[in-house]
C-alpha cells in the first residue's frame, strides 16, 4: 500500500524557548511523526522532552514507559510511570554538553484521530555525550487515556528551562493509499 507523507509544521528556534506547541493539526491523516533535534538549557549532559495533547495536563490522564542503554548498558530509566501529567520522556542533550551536540528523537503516534481508542505511541532518541564519545539511547511507549482526536501537541522540557537556539522540531502526516 501506498503511503503519503507531508510536513505539517516545521519549527527551528532563532532563541531560546521554553515550549514547542504544534496547534491545529489537520485530522486529513492516519498517522502523526515528530522529529526533534534538540538541545536543552538544563546543566547536565542530557533532559528529556515531554509531551502534553490538547492542553490536559490532568493528573492521571497520561503514562509512559522507558528503556535506555547508555554507553552498551541497558538500564531502565524511569521504569513505567502511570498517573502522569504527561507522557514522553524522549533524550535530548543537556547544556553540560558540547554546544556542537544536539539529541534526537523520532516520535509516532498511530490513529491519532481516531475516536475509538485512546491514543498510544511510541517514541526512540538518542542523546550523545561529549569528548568521551557515548550515547544514550531511549526507548519509549507513550499513552494518553483519552479517545479525543488529537489536534495540538505541546512539547516542554522535564528539567531544562529552555529548548536551545538551533533546536528544530518537524511535525510530518502519513496517511495509508
Amino acid at each position: 500500500m501506498a503511503q503519503t507523507y507531508q510536513l505539517i509544521e516545521s519549527v527551528t528556534l532563532e532563541s531560546n524557548t521554553a515550549s514547542i506547541n504544534f496547534s491545529s493539526i489537520p485530522s486529513t491523516y492516519t498517522h502523526l511523526e515528530l522529529l526533534i533535534q534538540a538541545r536543552s538549557t538544563h546543566t547536565q549532559p542530557n533532559d528529556f522532552v515531554i509531551l502534553r495533547y490538547n492542553g490536559n495536563s490532568t493528573a492521571g490522564a497520561y503514562a509512559y514507559s522507558s528503556l535506555q542503554v547508555l554507553s552498551g548498558y541497558l538500564t531502565t530509566e524511569n521504569g513505567s510511570v502511570n498517573s502522569s501529567t504527561f507522557t514522553g520522556f524522549c533524550s535530548i542533550s543537556g547544556d553540560n554538553n558540547q554546544s556542537n551536540i544536539f539529541g534526537i528523537s523520532r516520535i509516532v503516534i498511530p490513529e491519532y484521530k481516531n475516536t475509538s481508542v485512546t491514543k498510544t505511541g511510541f517514541a526512540v532518541g538518542n542523546s550523545a555525550y561529549g569528548t568521551g564519545f557515548e550515547s544514550s539511547i531511549t526507548i519509549q511507549g507513550l499513552y494518553w487515556n483519552n479517545t479525543a482526536a488529537i489536534s495540538s501537541i505541546a512539547l516542554l522540557l522535564n528539567s531544562g528551562t529552555n529548548f536551545k537556539t538551533g533546536s528544530t522540531f518537524q511535525l510530518y502526516g502519513f496517511t495509508k493509499a
